[in-house]
Parts: C-alpha cells; sequence; structure tokens
C-alpha cells in the first residue's frame, strides 16, 4: 500500500524517486511526514497497535508451517 498521500490520489509508497506531486508539495514547504498516509486516518491510527499484535501472535504459526513445509 502507498506509506504516503496527497488525498487527491496521489500516492507515494516511499521508495524509489518521489512522484511529481510530492517533489513540488516538497518545494513549497511542506513536510514530508505531512503526507503520511496513517495521519490522514485517525481513526485507522487507534487500530494499528491492534494489528501489530495480531501480526506478532501469526509469527511464531507461519515459522512452525514453513519448519513443516521444509521436512
Amino acid at each position: 500500500g502507498a506509506k504516503y498521500s496527497d488525498g487527491k490520489g496521489g500516492t507515494y509508497g516511499g521508495r524509489g524517486p518521489h512522484p511529481k506531486w510530492l517533489r513540488n508539495a516538497l518545494a513549497a514547504g511542506a513536510k514530508l511526514e505531512d503526507f503520511l498516509a496513517g495521519a490522514v486516518k485517525s481513526p485507522s491510527a487507534a487500530a494499528v497497535p491492534a494489528k501489530k499484535a495480531a501480526a506478532k501472535k501469526a509469527g511464531p504459526r507461519k515459522g512452525a508451517g514453513a519448519k513443516k513445509a521444509s521436512k
């Protein structure tokens, strides 16, 4: 998914050269942090810690499944 968004359909994943909309905004004095996709949607920001916790729980399960597959 997109890590940065301008709210107008412009997105940037955080890797490679900045797209034109982002270069123009930065040249106009904006900060990269202003376009963080998570910062725009405050309700989803509260859900992020829950997703991280779920990912940690799923990690060992994936590891155990990979070990079984490799045998």
